[in-house]
């Protein structure tokens, strides 16, 4: 038997919450019995996004169903949980990029001789662990995940100054079993192109304060061209402004720091890199100037991010509503790479598996 004990209170949630034209969406996805066959398709593409790193291209869509804006100014945290901070000059609300394992994780000792089986999460919800709104996660070692971060300036007096990096503090960090089962969720996926990036790995605990910085994405000119030459004029993302003029002049220099006026709102894209598995408990602030003071403000709650080593990978099959097919075992090499075998697939005349 499987024990994983929580330390932290987390909110599991049925929803993903997306960024368009500037609010929160969220998209409450409706999985039917006929629509598991549908879902197959989108499952192939998202068994691909775990072994390979997706591409740059900008998540445009999300699964159908019901939209619900939020207001991530001033969120209601009676109806969405999300790591959030106000002050007198600005105010922070963190979403997930598109960027993460979309798995439940199984906490019960399954039978893994048998390729296909029924497994009931609506009934057995205890027996796992599944993304919330925006903790937990499930992250890789193989390649990042992304974080936005929505800032809004809120000072009428004059504009408010954000540095350049993005502070994260490790709250806790606990290991995991080398291998465990997951059971895929058949949701789309997408690309991202993040501003800032960061390595994260239990040694924190370590650094002062236990703090890490995320520092400006290496590739970033060529990432924001790419970005706007594939989707002009996009209403999807808010870069910073001193960053986006940096990249459209030529300029051999890339920004200290951004200012935000009053109202106006920018979001940042940062990529966490894992360099072990576990589970992780993050925070995230952003650093600026009052009144010549530099100062942190923290985004709370801390987020949850479990980052598996070793796992069995499970799929809907469309056979029926239940019935699930181990599809591949992945393992990790020297190079921290997920290295995965094939065992069953999904053909034009149904379900093949390998003995």
């Amino acid at each position: 038997m499987l024990h994983l004990k929580l330390e932290s209170k987390v909110i599991l949630a049925k929803t993903q919450p997306l960024l368009f034209e500037g609010k929160g969406v969220v998209r409450y996805p409706r999985l039917r019995p006929w629509a598991i066959l549908i879902s197959v398709v989108i499952v192939l593409i998202f068994m691909g996004t775990l072994i390979w790193k997706p591409s740059r291209q900008f998540i445009k869509t999300a699964i159908s169903g019901t939209p619900a804006e939020i207001d991530i100014i001033n969120p209601n945290l009676d109806i969405i949980e999300v790591p959030y901070v106000k002050s007198s000059s600005l105010s922070v609300a963190l979403t997930p990029g598109p960027l993460w394992h979309w798995v439940r994780l199984v906490t019960y000792e399954m039978d893994r001789s048998n390729f296909v089986q029924d497994i009931d999460i609506d009934k057995d919800k205890d027996n796992f662990i599944s993304p919330g709104e925006i903790s937990p996660r499930f992250g890789s070692i193989s390649w990042p995940s992304t974080i936005w971060l929505n800032i809004t300036g809120l000072s009428d007096e004059e504009p408010v100054q954000i540095t350049n990096r993005i502070p994260i503090r490790l709250l806790s960090y606990d290991p995991l079993p080398e291998t465990v089962d997951l059971v895929a969720i058949p949701v789309g996926g997408g690309g991202d192109v993040w501003l800032l990036e960061a390595r994260i790995s239990p040694e924190i605990e370590n650094h002062p304060k236990q703090i890490t910085w995320a520092t400006y994405n290496p590739n970033i000119r060529e990432h924001i061209s790419e970005f706007f030459a594939e989707i002009p004029d996009s209403q999807y993302f808010e870069y910073p402004k001193e960053m986006s003029e940096a990249v459209f002049s030529g300029s051999d220099t890339i920004p200290d720091y951004f200012l935000l006026d009053n109202n106006e709102r920018i979001v940042v894209s940062v990529a966490i890199y894992f360099e072990k598995p576990g589970i992780y408990t993050l925070n995230f602030g952003v650093e600026h100037l009052i009144a010549s003071n530099l100062v942190t403000a923290w985004a709370e709650p801390g987020i949850q991010v479990y980052v598996p080593e070793n796992y069995y990978l499970w799929v809907p099959t469309a056979e029926t509503y239940y019935q699930h097919a181990l599809v591949n075992i992945c393992n990790v090499d020297d190079d921290l790479e997920y290295i995965c075998t094939e065992v069953c697939s999904f053909t034009l005349t149904g379900l093949q598996c390998n003995e």
